[in-house]
């Protein structure tokens, strides 16, 4: 049997607590972190509208207006992104189909 001093035991015992306290708060660290860097992608998500290259106005969503020209597919050459705030509205007010690109 192992004799250990009561005084010992209790260090020991606060030691693996506090050891596992320390485990706990930087899992708790890493998701709270991990958690925080994903949000603002989700938060700040719009519709953009651009001209594709054979004229026609298409859609997508990213997170700014530089994400939406590098996402877009098939974006035309000159073709920029604009914001749509209200998306039947400015379609109705632009159309479908740009004649001269």
């Amino acid at each position: 049997m192992l004799n250990v001093c009561p005084d010992n035991l209790a260090k020991l015992t606060l030691k693996n607590k506090m050891t596992k306290n320390i485990k706990a708060a930087k899992a708790s660290f890493f998701v709270i972190a991990v958690l925080s860097l994903s949000v603002p992608a989700f938060s700040h998500a719009a519709t953009y509208l651009y001209v594709t290259q054979s004229g026609q106005l298409s859609n997508i969503v990213a997170n700014s207006p530089t994400d939406a020209m590098r996402m877009a597919p098939n974006i035309g050459v000159h073709s920029g992104v604009m914001l749509l705030s209200n998306t039947s509205t400015d379609v109705a007010l632009v159309g479908d189909h740009v004649a001269s690109i």
